[in-house]
């Protein structure tokens, strides 16, 4: 059958469809619903033929231009199914809202996340509907029926067809399946409704609690189970951070977008939060959904729609998302604490970066008690006298030092990972690549030389001795971790190189000029102008503040680089031409001079290329320093340890750490080698210049 005409079979049977369940045909009408089951599975059958499997990664991402026969499928599916339901006869509804589920175990047994995803979207639609009905016995049928299908298909169907899978395929069905119960939750919320949202969050907890009984294999069921909890958790992480949005709202501020006013009634917030922090037993547990929450994307629509809420500005106000899970964590963790509570916060490498935000959290609740008593239900019949250990200063201390233990054991664990680990050869390229490209753009006197014909090429010799920048850079810089991020290394170490090494070059140069009378800074480049047109190859050089520039910008002789549709010279250095000579700005604040130049007198500028280490011409060495690399260099340099360190280096302890530190710690080194072949005494002038008297 051609396309199109399966596009118009499709489209009339489900016009016969919606006409069947309009006049309640309520036979005809289910069997006309049943055949949208028997569609998919053709489709998917003869898309299997062709080696066509909707996975996990690629079923949100299929487009009805590319795939129209399986979204139309399920697009007319839907409406049948809230069709069915939206009549709030008996029969159709229970009809409609098992649909989804015939669909979800068909996708499980050909391997497809496509009509999954699609189909089980239905009944949070379902349950949206059940607010809106006006017949109370209609309603809580809806409300049944919005969560029981996808429950019994998940407990009865779903768990034995996970029996063969593997673990990855597994899990994605479990994170699906409770994503859709995180979006009925949702609804709950929204519409201040904290029966119903208990009744799914017990229904959610119990989905896969038949896992173990179901005989999976000992590998997929070990990394599953945990699996499951934590996304569970992670829901319920999520609903308390909501309630705390509305906690917000509440309070009045910051106002939200009136499209986006979905909030709990005030009366409401805190059973809603009660009843997602009571399912946080453990500091433990509450730490990995708050850890969790920061770097990951929920399939429930609940975070998605915090990236999109905004103010009435419309700007996204992520510092505000942060802040409700930030007040979340802090408020079950008071709660766990208050109840004894003192189980280690699992180390996590967002700890440390957190800690200021928690201690912000922490003092505003000790600021101001009375707002949040209400979340803390220990608080509110505690004895609050001076004299009582159960005080809200007490609580928010002891979790300050739980944290701090987190934060101190997440430390040891990552020092000792980065003292096994080797460097990684491609975070090491990536560093002499950024240094040389850092080091080729600001050594402007290398590219003047160039620019004129005088730079030559030699091998050095093996003992030949370079221009060094030394410098102790974290090892951990060199280790392949995507969760570790060092910026600009690479460009620092080839800045600070160029401009040492064009400071000794100038040094050298300078050395080689005849010295001037000083100079007013409103007449030096009237001054300038007959020494560069006395010269073959002129070139001025201004070292001192902006006055300086300034005085040449204001000659009519003087032509701006900017101006210049092709400059000769692109650095930064290069800022135009005074007459015919180049004019290049070396900023200082303590010494105001000019050098005027004549480099056709100056002999070549040799790069002696080392034969070692060699990048482009520069010698880059980066080496891990080892136990007896750091006992030496902790002889050799005794002053030489890290800036939080409190100890003394002279002894034992001291030592000990000292050493411990150079070895997480990468030894650096950037090189390179230039010489000037002749510099005659008459190279060029150098003109002091004053400040103009006031």
């Amino acid at each position: 059958m051609k396309a199109i005409d399966l596009e118009r079979e499709l489209a009339r049977h489900s016009e016969s469809t919606i006409r069947a369940i309009e006049s309640r045909r309520i036979d005809l009408a289910k069997r006309r619903l049943a055949a949208y089951p028997r569609f998919a599975r053709a489709f998917l059958e003869a898309a299997a033929e062709r080696g066509v499997v909707f996975s996990d990664e690629s079923a949100p991402s299929v487009s009805i231009l590319d795939w129209p026969t399986p979204l139309q499928i399920a697009d007319y599916a839907k409406r049948g199914a809230m069709a069915a339901v939206s009549t709030q006869n008996s029969e159709l509804l229970s009809e409609g809202a098992y649909l989804p589920a015939h669909f979800l175990e068909l996708s499980v047994t050909h391997g497809d996340f496509l009509f999954y995803t699609e189909m089980s979207r239905l009944y949070p639609r379902i349950l949206s509907l059940a607010y809106e009905s006006p017949t109370p016995a209609a309603n809580q049928q809806m409300m049944d029926l919005s969560w029981s299908p996808l429950s019994n298909f998940c407990r009865y169907r779903l768990v034995p067809l996970l029996r063969d899978s593997a673990l990855e395929e597994a899990s994605s069905y479990v994170s699906q399946t409770i994503g859709v119960f995180s979006d009925l939750m949702d609804v709950a919320m929204n519409h201040s409704d904290p029966e119903t949202f208990s009744v799914l969050g017990r229904e959610m907890d119990r989905l896969f609690e038949t896992l173990a009984t179901h005989r999976l294999t000992n590998d997929v069921l070990r990394d599953l189970i945990p699996y499951e909890r934590n996304e569970r958790l992670q829901v319920w992480f999520e609903s308390g951070a909501w309630s705390m949005y509305s906690r917000v709202m509440a309070e009045g501020t910051p106002a939200p977008s009136p499209s986006e006013r979905e909030v709990v009634e005030e009366s409401q917030i805190d059973r809603f939060f009660n009843e997602a922090a009571q399912r946080f037993h453990t500091l433990g547990d509450l730490s990995r959904a708050y850890f969790q929450s920061l770097y990951r994307h929920s399939r429930g629509a609940l975070w998605r729609r915090w990236v999109r809420e905004s103010l009435a500005d419309g700007r996204p106000r992520r510092d505000v998302f942060d802040q409700l899970r930030n007040r979340f964590y802090c408020l079950a963790g008071l709660r766990l604490v208050m109840a004894g509570k003192s189980d280690p916060i699992s180390a996590n490498r967002e700890a440390r970066f957190r800690k200021e935000a928690i201690e912000s959290v922490l003092s505003e609740m000790r600021q101001s008690p009375e707002r949040w008593m209400k979340f803390l239900p220990a608080f509110e019949t505690a004895d609050l006298s001076e004299n009582s250990p159960m005080t809200l200063e007490w609580a928010t201390e002891r979790f300050s030092q739980l944290y701090d233990a987190a934060i101190r054991q997440w430390d040891s664990l990552r020092e000792e990972q980065i003292l096994e680990a080797s460097m990684d050869p491609s975070r090491k390229e990536s560093f002499r690549r950024d240094c040389s490209e850092a080091w080729q753009h600001n050594a402007w006197f290398l590219s003047l030389f160039h620019q004129y014909g005088q730079m030559r090429n030699e091998q050095a010799e093996p003992d030949a001795k370079y221009a060094v920048i030394h410098s102790l850079v974290p090892k951990e810089a060199f280790i392949a971790d995507q969760g570790t991020m060092f910026v600009a290394l690479g460009q620092s170490a080839g800045v600070r190189l160029a401009g040492e090494v064009t400071e000794d070059l100038m040094a050298d140069l300078e050395a080689a000029c005849a010295k001037l009378e000083r100079a007013r800074i409103e007449t030096v480049a009237a001054e300038v102008l007959p020494w560069s047109y006395g010269m073959n190859h002129p070139v001025v050089i201004l070292v001192g503040r902006l006055d300086v520039q300034e005085a040449f910008l204001a000659r009519s002789e003087f032509e701006s680089s900017w101006s210049e549709p092709n400059p000769e010279f692109s650095d930064g250095a290069y800022i135009g031409r005074l007459g015919k000579a180049p004019v290049f700005q070396v900023f200082n604040d303590n010494i105001d001079k000019v050098l005027v130049v004549d480099l056709a007198k100056v002999g070549a500028l040799i790069h002696f290329r080392p034969p070692d280490h060699e990048y482009n011409g520069l010698r880059i060495r980066v080496d891990a320093i080892n136990r007896d690399d750091a006992e030496e260099l902790s002889s050799k340099y005794p002053d030489l340890k890290p800036e939080s360190s409190s100890s003394d280096s002279n002894s034992v302890g001291g030592q000990e750490e000292v050493i411990r530190w150079l070895r997480l710690q990468a030894d650096v080194s950037v090189a390179v080698k230039l010489e000037f072949e002749d510099l005659p005494s008459d190279a060029g002038v150098v003109i002091p210049v004053v400040p103009t008297q006031s």
